[in-house]
């Protein structure tokens, strides 16, 4: 019995691979892509938060050439005030952790601006964070980050510390599973 068994799962497979079944390809590492180009802002998922005693602070979609993008800006008076732009909750199947990449341009006026792209384990609480300096042009940026857990979150980050302007420009932001080191 055991004999026929072996012989029939044998048969099936070889079947299968020479009736040009092909293999099932891995899981697709992309786990979020946004070039906010979408009708609404912020993207379905997606946060926005604003704070700040006096400063204004505003997150929106803005426009350049028919391409679209967030800006988070802080228009300053006395007083911090912070703006956030954050994903949806970042779920990984596998991999070591994820790969972040996103283009941006900061604009300021004043030395008390600060503006980061982080992402976020809450699970452990452990970050790993970039500073985004300023740029009159777009950058392309990358982060990587090993996380522990199979969640994490990105956010976009800008602050005024006393008076000032900032405004971080953010566009085409994709996370992938990182399944090897580079």
């Amino acid at each position: 019995m055991k004999k026929t068994l072996v012989v029939a799962v044998v048969a099936a497979t070889l079947a299968a691979c020479q009736s040009g079944t092909e293999p099932v390809p891995p899981p697709e590492p992309t786990v979020l892509y946004e070039n906010f180009e979408g009708g609404q802002f912020p993207p379905p998922g997606w946060e926005t938060t604003a704070q700040g005693k006096v400063s204004l602070v505003r997150i929106y979609r803005n426009e350049e050439g028919g391409n679209h993008f967030a800006t988070l800006a802080v228009e300053g008076g006395p007083g911090s005030a912070e703006g956030y732009l954050t994903t949806p909750t970042l779920r990984r199947k596998g991999g070591v952790g994820f790969d972040v990449s996103f283009r941006y341009r900061r604009g300021m006026s004043g030395e008390n601006e600060y503006a980061c792209a982080k992402i976020y384990d809450p699970h452990v609480e452990e970050s790993h964070s970039i500073e985004l300096r300023y740029a009159d042009g777009w950058v392309d940026k990358y982060l990587r980050f090993g996380a522990l857990t199979a969640e994490a979150l990105l956010y976009f980050y800008v602050e005024v510390i006393e008076e000032g302007e900032i405004a971080l420009d953010v566009d085409d932001v994709k996370v992938e599973v990182a399944f090897m080191e580079r």
